[in-house]
């Protein structure tokens, strides 16, 4: 029952989610980074570095920390 909940919730957001802009294209892909990239890292410090690196688009990993110093 809990995962038919889950997956109904999922299925939900994904219709409420924005598509991506066009823009975003790279030769007709949507590339992104994984955050876990730079898992020695903040997320903010893993925004600003996939920033330097030309990215658009980034993905988050379970457990990253907020911001630098932060233990959450």
């Amino acid at each position: 029952m809990r995962l038919l909940t889950l997956l109904a919730l999922a299925f939900v957001a994904q219709l409420n989610a924005d598509p991506l802009p066009e823009e975003l294209r790279q030769n007709g892909w949507f590339i992104g980074c994984q955050a876990y990239t730079f898992n020695r890292f903040s997320a903010f410090e893993a925004i600003a570095k996939t920033k330097e690196a030309g990215g658009n688009m980034i993905e988050f990993y379970p457990g990253q920390t907020l911001k630098p110093g932060s233990k959450d």
